[in-house]
């Protein structure tokens, strides 16, 4: 994607980044590994093989 192509992410959108890294930081929600969250994506998306 071109620089000029990115379009900024709206207010609510970092609002909602900031909201989960909050609640990251502060112990409340965990993380996941990469495979894990790749393998559910796919899994929804339908491309699970």
């Amino acid at each position: 994607m071109s620089p000029t192509d990115w379009v900024p992410p709206d207010a609510q959108w970092v609002n909602e980044a900031n909201r989960r890294s909050d609640a990251y930081d502060a112990g409340e929600m965990t993380g996941a590994p990469w495979a894990e969250v790749r393998e559910r994506a796919r899994r929804k998306a339908g491309l699970d093989g």
